[in-house]
């Protein structure tokens, strides 16, 4: 009797691994992405020194220190209500693809934020280390308009 239940069982152990193999590859896929952002950050320090207002826009300038060596996939605004907002990169010609910066300490902008009335605006980044995944960043989030106007 026990030697046929041992039998059965053993059949069905290769699925019993099969979907302990999915379910950690899920969970390493799904936590990798974020553990790797935590502790190889590619951009460690992203400043806004400037920002001109202007009609519906804003310019941003600043600094950046770099730590890995990452291709730029893309970059973009939101707003504090969430959708996307038109950038407008004077630091490269229109139409041109992002600009992938060196290792190390460089400046970055300007660049025109047409935030169409948010009081606050978000840049982020979105680089590629490897094949495997992208890694996103958020660069920096300033305040376009006063609090109370």
């Amino acid at each position: 009797m026990n030697r046929r239940i041992y039998r059965q069982a053993e059949r069905h152990v290769w699925m019993a691994w099969l979907c302990v193999s999915v379910i950690a590859c899920y969970v390493f896929f799904s936590m990798a992405s974020a553990i790797e952002r935590g502790l190889f950050p590619v951009v460690s320090r992203f400043d806004v020194l400037s920002i001109q207002h202007g009609d519906g826009t804003v310019k941003v300038a600043g600094t950046l220190i770099k730590d890995r060596a990452c291709e730029v996939v893309g970059l973009r605004a939101m707003s504090e209500a969430g959708p996307s907002l038109q950038v407008d990169y004077l630091d490269r010609p229109q139409g041109a693809p992002p600009y992938t910066r060196p290792v190390g300490a460089s400046s970055w902008g300007p660049w025109r934020v047409h935030h169409g009335g948010a009081r606050y605006v978000t840049l982020f980044a979105e680089h590629r280390c490897h094949p495997l995944w992208t890694i996103s960043t958020t660069l920096a989030a300033f305040q376009v308009k006063p609090r109370y106007e």
